[in-house]
């Protein structure tokens, strides 16, 4: 099943050394590549990005990362694409400019969209909520999380040490 979001759908691909990567690199039939160069993993992997009608590549994301590619989160949000590597998010332009990187503090649970113009980065001990461009505008750490809930504006995370709960936005 192809899953289509904004016109595009999306194949990662996990390649056992660079050799293989950089065959496939100069076989795309495509000039938008974005190569982000890390040094902090073994496993090359590439997000290439399909129109979703003509079905042709629009565009390559290639990195490295120590995690395997299904673990790792991709997100496309307004004209951005967001991804983590297991040690940073990134934030790409539909350009394939590279506007932003943060570095993971804890291991990531994941994203969620708060509002148009919100992303929420919950780490496994800490949480950061940004805009498109990769500002932070609120960030706080805690416990290990245990499990988490979310409902409308707030989020409660069960920590080793109890239940927090969170405020995204200010209550209505």
């Amino acid at each position: 099943m192809k899953q289509i979001f904004q016109n595009r759908f999306l194949r990662s691909m996990q390649f056992s050394n660079s050799r293989e990567e950089l065959a496939f690199l100069n076989q795309v039939p495509v000039e938008r590549v974005l190569s982000i160069d890390l040094d902090d993993g073994q496993n090359p992997i590439c997000y290439i990005g399909y129109d979703s009608l003509t079905q042709d590549i629009e565009f390559v994301l290639s990195f490295r990362s120590e995690s395997n590619e299904e673990d790792l989160n991709l997100i496309f949000w307004q004209d951005r694409i967001v991804f983590d590597t297991g040690r940073s998010v990134f934030f790409v332009s539909y350009e394939l400019e590279l506007k932003a990187s943060l570095e993971l503090t804890t291991p990531l649970i994941g994203f969620h969209l708060v509002s148009d113009n919100e992303l929420l980065i919950l780490e496994e001990a800490f949480m950061r909520v940004v805009n498109k461009n990769g500002l932070v505008l609120k960030s706080e750490s805690f416990d290990l999380v245990t499990r988490t809930t979310f409902e409308k504006n707030r989020l409660v995370l069960q920590t080793e040490s109890g239940q927090r709960t969170l405020y995204l936005d200010p209550p209505a």
